[in-house]
């Protein structure tokens, strides 16, 4: 299992299309994943529960991979993030 805590550096946060393309892009992998902001957490791949973490620029959003490809998969979180989604 890999761990890491990314923040939201894009200004207008993890709406629809950032979150689409998280979706995508662990819909690839075999790993499995959860997704954490304060409380709240998403272990699935609904945009509807993704939007429920409510990040906003500056959030701090906890991502836990385990999986045999999970190593892959957090390089390419990371940089989805900063690259800001390209927004």
């Amino acid at each position: 299992m890999v761990m890491k805590t990314l923040e939201v550096t894009n200004k207008t946060g993890l709406h629809a299309r950032p979150v689409s393309q998280i979706i995508k892009l662990i819909s690839k992998y075999k790993s499995k994943t959860v997704f954490k902001v304060g409380n709240k957490e998403v272990k699935n791949k609904s945009v509807l529960e993704f939007l429920k973490l409510g990040a906003k620029y500056g959030s701090k959003v906890e991502i836990e991979i385990d999986g045999e490809d999970e190593n892959e998969l957090l390089k390419e979180l990371e940089y989805l993030f900063y690259s800001n989604f390209g927004e």
